[in-house]
Parts: structure tokens; C-alpha cells; sequence
């Protein structure tokens, strides 16, 4: 299954975080700005993890083995990630972000962050990850439910992709935290 989306979300984030250590030099009215638009991202990112680890963690708690199948089964469902997305307004929310973010871009400059270009491509990158992130999760979980399909009476091995795609997931998020606080001792 492919994991690249959401290591490349975390790994954005964790960049952006990073970059802003030069913000530390700007008057605090502006570092508040830019700590409130950056923590927004963290804050939809993980939303995002949360849902799905949740989601997984559910159905890894299914104890009857056909139970079980049927759920993973039913994870093949693209609309209702899409609506999911729709009504948390992800998109709208890391788009206001990187807007914020472009238009401190001198104030950022001025600050001797060492590479702008850098931190707004990170920016960018969480953006078009999150733009696919309703069809990466359809297709994430579309995956997942083939694998019921396939499997059969295989439900061990189902449970073991589903537990190893869940942990990668919680990996991330982890990862996303320990992000998050570096960001925010930094500015």
C-alpha cells in the first residue's frame, strides 16, 4: 500500500517548522501571526491522521472474523471521505494557511529564514497533498478492501496489513507532534 502521501505531509510540515527558525528574530505581534497560521497546518494535518487512525482502530477491534472482513470491505468508500474532507473544510483551512504564509513572505525574508523558496514549496506540498488527500484515502482504503476480497479466509494476514497501515499512520502523527512543538519553542 502506498504510504508516500502522508510521510511527504509529515516530512512538509516537519520542513516548515524547521525553516522557521528565523522567525525567532521578528517582533512578537508577527511571530503570533505566523505560530497561529503554521499551527492551523499541524492542526488539519493531524485532524486528517486522527480520523483515519481512528477509523482503522475501530475496525481492528472487530472480533468475529467475518464482522471483521465486511468492515474492511466497507472502507471502499471514496464519497464519504470526500464529504468528510468537504465538511471539516481541509482545504480551505491549509489554503488560508499558505495564503497567510505568502504574504508574511518579506517579513519572513527580512528574518533570515535561510530558504523562503523552501518553505513555501513545503507549504505547497502539504497543499497538494491535501487536495488529494480524499481520493489517496479512497484509494489508501480501496486497497485495504481488495485485500478483504482477496484474502478470503485469510483474516490474519488482513488484520496485519490493517494493524502495519494503522502503526505507519501513528508513526506519522508522532512524528507531526514532535514537529509541532519544535515549531512553536522556535517562534
Amino acid at each position: 500500500m502506498d504510504f508516500k502521501l502522508f510521510s511527504d505531509l509529515v516530512d512538509a510540515a516537519g520542513k516548515l517548522a524547521a525553516l522557521l527558525k528565523g522567525a525567532a528574530q521578528l517582533p512578537a505581534n508577527q511571530r503570533e501571526q505566523i505560530r497561529v497560521k503554521a499551527g492551523e497546518t499541524f492542526t488539519v494535518l493531524d485532524t486528517t491522521l486522527s480520523m483515519l487512525i481512528i477509523r482503522l482502530g475501530d475496525v481492528l477491534l472487530r472480533n468475529d472474523d467475518a464482522d471483521f472482513t465486511n468492515e474492511v470491505m466497507s472502507l471502499d468508500n471514496y464519497h464519504e471521505w470526500l464529504e468528510a474532507e468537504r465538511r471539516f473544510r481541509l482545504c480551505e483551512a491549509l489554503r488560508a494557511a499558505r495564503r497567510e504564509i505568502g504574504t508574511m513572505g518579506g517579513l519572513l525574508q527580512a528574518a533570515s529564514v535561510n530558504n523562503f523558496r523552501a518553505l513555501t514549496a513545503s507549504v505547497d506540498a502539504i497543499l497538494t497533498g491535501e487536495n488529494e488527500l480524499a481520493a489517496f484515502v479512497s484509494v489508501a482504503f480501496h486497497e485495504l478492501a481488495e485485500s478483504a476480497r482477496q484474502y478470503g479466509a485469510d483474516v490474519p494476514a488482513l488484520r496485519k496489513d490493517l494493524a502495519q497501515f494503522r502503526q505507519r499512520l501513528l508513526d506519522s502523527r508522532s512524528q507531526l507532534i514532535k514537529d509541532e512543538a519544535e515549531l512553536y519553542s522556535i517562534i
